[in-house]
This record gives structure tokens, C-alpha cells and sequence, in this order.
């Protein structure tokens, strides 16, 4: 898990390496958004979890999984409100 996320940090700044000057702010706020507390951990039943990193979001989809737990996905705390709403 955590070697997932090494290798998105470095792909991420390989990216921004890459990008113009004038595109590189954008990309950076775009990758911040994932360091933010708004993600939630969504399953079949319930919002497992909410206001998390995105980090912290999938470890929390690591130990539900472990607790085999069914329908496990991360999305953000916008969309999981509108999910809880709708049909939880």
C-alpha cells in the first residue's frame, strides 16, 4: 500500500517535471486535493468512513476489505453525502 503511494508521489512529480511553467500551479492544487480531508470509504451498506486524506482513505478500504467487508470504494465526502441521501 504504502509502496502504491511512493510511486504516485513520484509520478505525480515526474508529470510536473515535465509540464510548462504556467500549468505547473494547476497540477500541484489538483495534487494537494489528495493530502485534503475529503475523501470518504464507501460500501454496499454504509459510509464506512468520512473526512479522511486520501491516504488515510485507503487504509481504512485496507482494513475493511481485511474485515471482508463488500462494495468498498473511496469517493469524495461531496459525492458519498449525496450517495447517504439518496440510498443509505
Amino acid at each position: 500500500m504504502w509502496k502504491t503511494c511512493a510511486r504516485f508521489r513520484r509520478y505525480s512529480q515526474a508529470v510536473v517535471d515535465l509540464m510548462p511553467e504556467n500549468l505547473r500551479e494547476a497540477e500541484m492544487i489538483d495534487v494537494s486535493e489528495l493530502s485534503e480531508a475529503r475523501w470518504s470509504v464507501i460500501s454496499f451498506a454504509r459510509c464506512e468512513a468520512d473526512g479522511l486524506t486520501y491516504e488515510q482513505a485507503v487504509e481504512k478500504r485496507a482494513e475493511l476489505e481485511r474485515q471482508k467487508i463488500a462494495g468498498l470504494c473511496i469517493m469524495t465526502n461531496d459525492a458519498a453525502v449525496r450517495i447517504k441521501t439518496n440510498d443509505m
